[in-house]
C-alpha cells in the first residue's frame, strides 16, 4: 500500500514536470499542452474544476480540458499544475 502511493505521487510529479517544461517553451502550442494534461486524469479533473470555480467561471462552464486551458491561460495552468503536484506529495 505504501509503495503504491509513492508510485502514484511520483507519476503525478513526473507528468507535472513535463507539463511545466512544455509550457515554459516559447514555441509551446496549446494543443500539445492539452494532449499532455489529458494523459493524466487527476490533473485534467483538477484543471477543469478550477476553471469552473467561482473565481474563473464565466457565463458558461468548461466542459473539456481545452476550454479550461483557454479560460485559464498557460501561465495560470502551469502554476496550478505545480500546486497540484506539490499538494499531491502530501496525500
Amino acid at each position: 500500500p505504501f509503495a503504491q502511493g509513492c508510485i502514484k505521487n511520483i507519476n503525478f510529479v513526473y507528468v507535472a514536470l513535463k507539463i511545466t517544461t512544455l509550457i515554459e517553451d516559447p514555441e509551446c502550442k496549446i494543443d500539445n499542452v492539452v494532449k499532455l494534461i489529458h494523459s493524466d486524469p487527476a490533473i485534467t479533473a483538477k484543471i477543469i474544476q478550477t476553471a469552473n470555480s467561482a473565481l474563473y467561471r464565466s457565463v458558461s462552464g468548461c466542459e473539456n480540458i481545452n476550454q479550461a486551458i483557454m479560460r485559464l491561460g498557460l501561465t495560470t495552468t502551469k502554476q496550478l499544475v505545480i500546486s497540484f503536484s506539490l499538494l499531491g506529495l502530501f496525500d
